[in-house]
């Protein structure tokens, strides 16, 4: 990439605060292969670099790259023919969802995201089918879609070990269906063949060939604690402390995922709380939905890489109520 000065009628260098940030009038930077080399007045870079590119008339408004926190897809649901319902219902529409190269969706979403402002993505890959070859071949496409765009991502594959379509065992579900519809419903589950190990030799994989560059991180992903097992969450609270990396998930995304009594008789989730009560405060693990709902904001970024962490913070009635 070339270098190249960029200049505007007032960059945002960066945020103070909820209210204030700090502004350069008539400011502008020097980006080298990408990186920024140098902040300041265009007058002043101008001087320093002369023989260097200008882009921009001094008319524009030059802000950082944002960030986007949480992301999985480039082609929507809805464009591919599953419309939007409520989550449990939403699930059942994607069993018939048709296979993507996801090397191009990715890029799809990354032009969509670039033409955004959006330089930086947290990208947490979905539960696919196939054994741990298949799905580490994808998990590469990703990557490589964003480096060859030139976009920073920090990937992470979401566990999940259990109650992979409903709120129950996956055993008990098949068993719990009519005749007819016993045989399709265990196809369908067998086609998934990751197991927990295999989600971890992959972390591990990924994170071998990719963490050190420049523009990649590897991360943790527990899909959620309904969908993990006590044995998951225990597993990834460790690693995360092993690898020293931070961990994104969902959390609590509906009323029948935050009801206490139903977690508690379906799947002892004040059980399965119990391995994330030790683990590492942030910046060691980034929850998504209710905490975030609520008005929980990032404390501090990690500066490599720009992600915003944020506190875990569990629904009071786990801590409150009994689980019945």
């Amino acid at each position: 990439m070339a270098t190249s000065l960029i200049r505007s009628r007032a960059m945002i260098a960066r945020t103070v605060d909820r209210h204030a940030w700090e502004e350069i009038a008539d400011g502008a930077l020097v980006q080298e292969d990408g990186v920024i080399v140098a902040t300041g007045t265009y007058d002043a870079l101008k001087a320093r670099y002369p023989n260097v590119t200008v882009l921009g008339s001094g008319k524009e408004i030059l802000l950082p790259g944002f960030v986007n926190g949480h992301h999985h897809i480039g082609l929507t649901p809805v464009q591919l023919g599953s419309p939007d319902m409520p989550l449990e219902l939403w699930f059942i529409t994607r069993l018939v969802s048709r296979g993507l190269n996801l090397y191009l969706d990715t890029l799809y979403s990354a032009f969509e995201m670039i033409g955004s402002g959006i330089t930086t993505v947290q990208h947490i890959h979905g539960w696919l089918p196939g054994s741990l070859s298949e799905v580490e071949a994808r998990a590469n496409d990703i990557i490589r879609a964003y480096e060859d765009i030139g976009m920073r991502v920090s990937y992470c594959f979401a566990i999940r070990d259990q109650n992979r379509l409903i709120y129950q065992a996956d055993e008990e579900f098949v068993a719990g269906l009519p005749a007819e519809l016993k045989e399709p419903m265990k196809r369908w589950f067998e086609r998934f063949k990751m197991t927990l190990e295999d989600g971890m030799d992959m972390f591990r994989h990924l994170h071998t060939n990719h963490h050190k560059k420049p523009r990649v991180k590897i991360q943790l992903a527990p899909a959620n604690l309904h969908w993990c097992s006590d044995k998951a969450l225990a597993v990834l609270s460790e690693t995360s402390k092993t690898y020293d990396v931070p961990m994104h998930m969902h959390l609590n995304e509906t009323a029948y995922q935050k009801g206490i009594r139903l977690a508690a008789r379906q799947m002892h989730c004040a059980r399965i709380y119990r391995p994330f009560r030790h683990a590492r405060p942030a910046p060691d693990a980034w929850a998504r939905g209710v905490a975030q709902r609520e008005g929980h904001r990032p404390a501090g970024r990690d500066q490599k890489l720009c992600v915003p962490q944020l506190f875990v913070k569990f629904p009071p009635a786990l801590g409150s109520r009994r689980a019945e």
